[in-house]
């Protein structure tokens, strides 16, 4: 029997919120749909991931995963995949996936898939092992270091699992660096030859505040740069944070709300100072996106020793590490060489440039996603044949 060349894929997320796990699904969802293969969301009415979808013409079905509801909407699963008979159906989130799992096992899914994004909680229960292993046919993880965590607690076997990071979506153009640097001086009404520093991640805000300003004091004489602390969330920064950095730095530091379009801004700067999350020990890791993003455009890294940074930078090869325990002396530190030591950070960005190219664009990612399902596709149909 021949094998297929296309998929009918379903996704599965029961949140209402737009985060990385929602831009990761969409992305691929687009690229799965634009290489010929067809793409269902099933995601709560109204929600982003749900309104996005629909807009760019996938089809959706709604379900909220509402714990009250969850026999009617186990029986509405099982109707939905009898009549659309995917190949594949992948669960993204832990309130849905027992359901969704348990549906598609039921009307004979080949493919059944768990995706552990980073920043969920790993629990260790008896249902939750059933799950990885009785459900579902493989688990994605978004960083290779959530797997040996998942193997002690549900004994998943190799085969089984597999690290597969979001994939960045690659600009038909980069801006030039020069063009970038200048329109970013405009925005802040600042001269056209104004260098700057930026800072972004997902740590509390009023810890970014005093981190960034004693960076700024160890800095401030010697470098004449401002800084731009760009946000990483949707939600917009307080205004008195605001103030109090813009007064204590006369006027150096400036403040940049979420942006979807990040391009410019990575052209723009000598150096970013990227401040992820600290690390919890039952949360699943990850790489993040914005990141790959920022090492894809060659904008100068400098990122703490942290488990999803720690996949795709070495340090003084791609980009630059500190340890979070000694990050006040060391950032200023590392900011300094990375704009002084001009030769060695472009051979750096180049490097980091290139990394991602090859291994974090969204070709990268949905290359390695159809590899398994042609591998599932053949051990079935071995499997049928004998």
């Amino acid at each position: 029997m021949a094998l297929r060349s296309f998929y009918k894929i379903i996704h599965t997320s029961s949140r209402t919120v737009w985060g990385t796990t929602e831009e990761r699904i969409f992305r691929e969802s687009l690229w799965m749909t634009e290489k010929g293969h067809q793409i269902i969301v099933i995601a709560p009415s109204g929600s982003p991931l749900f309104m996005r979808a629909k807009k760019m013409g996938i089809q959706v079905y709604p379900l909220s995963f509402n714990r009250l509801a969850h026999i009617g909407e186990y029986s509405r699963l099982k109707r939905i995949f009898a009549a659309e008979k995917p190949f594949a159906v992948n669960c993204h989130g832990q309130n849905d996936a027992k359901l969704v799992l348990k549906a598609a096992r039921k009307t004979g899914v080949d493919c059944r898939i768990i995706s552990q994004h980073a920043g969920s909680r790993i629990k260790k229960a008896w249902f939750t092992k059933r799950k990885y292993n009785q459900y579902c046919h493989y688990t994605f993880t978004d960083s290779p270091k959530t797997i040996p965590l998942l193997q002690k607690f549900f004994k998943i076997k190799d085969i089984r699992i597999f690290s597969i990071p979001g994939g960045i979506i690659e600009p038909a153009t980069l801006p030039h660096k020069a063009d970038a640097q200048k329109e970013l001086s405009f925005r802040f009404g600042l001269p056209p030859d104004t260098r700057f520093v930026g800072f972004t991640g997902q740590m509390p805000l009023s810890w970014m505040g005093g981190m960034i300003l004693q960076t700024f004091e160890s800095i401030k004489t010697q470098l004449p740069h401002h800084m731009v602390i760009a946000s990483d969330q949707p939600q917009a920064f307080p205004s008195d944070l605001k103030e109090d950095l813009a007064r204590a730095t006369q006027g150096r530091i400036h403040f940049l709300d979420f942006e979807e379009k990040v391009w410019p801004l990575y052209r723009a700067l000598d150096c970013m100072v990227f401040l992820p999350k600290k690390d919890e020990v039952f949360r699943a890791a990850g790489i993040p996106q914005r990141l790959l993003e920022m090492m894809y455009a060659q904008c100068p890294v400098i990122a703490p020793i942290h488990s999803g940074v720690t996949d795709i930078i070495n340090h003084s090869q791609n980009d630059l590490l500190f340890d979070h325990d000694s990050q006040e002396k060391r950032i200023g530190q590392l900011v300094l060489e990375t704009i002084c030591q001009k030769s060695e950070t472009l051979k750096r960005a180049a490097a980091a440039g290139e990394y991602i190219r090859r291994h974090h664009t969204i070709d990268a990612m949905g290359r390695d996603i159809l590899r398994i399902y042609r591998l599932h596709q053949i051990r079935l149909e071995k499997e049928r044949h004998f």
